[in-house]
């Protein structure tokens, strides 16, 4: 008898465990599935006209958002204006003094302007770090600071990219 009210439990459960799982299905909206008026956030996205940055950094971002939005003419729906603020700093001393591992920082703060009305519609802030080790040979340290500073920036574009898309899921353009 025991063995059947076990039974019965799990198939209880597994039957309320499916029904909630059908219930639910219907919640679910893929961020950048097209909308039922035919417009889509990756449409949304292309409307976006990225700034000019005046760094390597800022560039390398700039290059990886236009990649990702698909488009970048200056008669846009939006502009997207980006301050970077790049910080390089020593992770471990050694007895001689000597920094043998160094972290790059990266902290942005945009904004995403309706070229319209010239509003500022949505903003925020972006934050990556990037860790390399250093050694006695100059062009070695050289390259690793351009690629830890690179892995930091595709960070800064992928977050960036992610909030603005979310930003055109929550409100879509008309």
């Amino acid at each position: 008898m025991s063995l059947l009210n076990r039974v019965s439990r799990r198939s209880f459960t597994a039957l309320i465990c499916l029904s909630a799982s059908l219930v639910l299905t219907g919640c679910f909206r893929p961020m950048l599935a097209e909308r039922s008026n035919g417009s889509s956030v990756s449409g949304d996205l292309s409307q976006i006209y990225v700034e000019v940055m005046d760094t390597r950094v800022g560039q390398v971002i700039r290059n990886d958002l236009i990649y990702d939005f698909g488009s970048n003419s200056s008669g846009s729906t939006y502009q997207l204006s980006i301050s970077l603020d790049v910080k390089e700093t020593g992770a471990l001393v050694q007895p001689s003094t000597r920094v043998r591992g160094k972290t790059i920082s990266i902290n942005a703060v945009y904004t995403l302007t309706d070229n319209s009305t010239g509003e500022v519609v949505h903003g925020g802030t972006a934050f990556s770090r990037a860790s390399y080790d250093s050694s006695r040979a100059l062009f070695a340290n050289e390259r690793a600071e351009l690629d830890a500073e690179n892995r930091a920036a595709g960070v800064i574009a992928d977050d960036i990219k992610t909030r603005i898309s979310a930003w055109f899921a929550a409100n879509p353009s008309s």
